[in-house]
């Protein structure tokens, strides 16, 4: 089967640091990914914040820089409620990482908030 990502997909993806631009282009060539978000500008990010689903206020978290340090992507379809295929589809990312010698954490190991879908470059 041959996945390809979409226009919105392509677009928040070009937001992101060429290192995370390589790692979800190989990503896209073994599975069905969704890039939920790249670059988050000011608002976003406080709603992010305030919402509880990020740590970090504007200018502080790794998806305010641009290009994007950080990258929230998953597996498609999003099941949101199903733990074990968010944290296989982490699996898979930082496995796929590892081997394209590219540094990279992922939200699946935070105890706050609990970030599966998130992945930032180590820096």
């Amino acid at each position: 089967m041959t996945y390809y990502y979409g226009t919105v997909s392509k677009g928040r993806l070009n937001t992101c640091r060429p290192d995370l631009h390589r790692l979800f282009m190989k990503a896209i060539k073994y599975r069905d990914v969704a890039i939920l978000c790249g670059h988050r500008e000011e608002p976003a990010q406080n709603a992010a914040y305030e919402a509880g689903r990020s740590a970090l206020r504007w200018p502080e978290g790794p998806h305010n820089k641009l290009p994007s340090r950080a990258v929230d992507a998953g597996p498609w379809p999003l099941d949101w409620n199903d733990r074990d295929a968010l944290m296989e589809f982490s699996g898979f990312i930082l496995g796929l990482a590892a081997a394209m010698d590219i540094k990279v954490r992922s939200g699946a190991f935070w105890k706050k908030p609990w970030d599966p879908l998130h992945f930032e470059i180590v820096e």
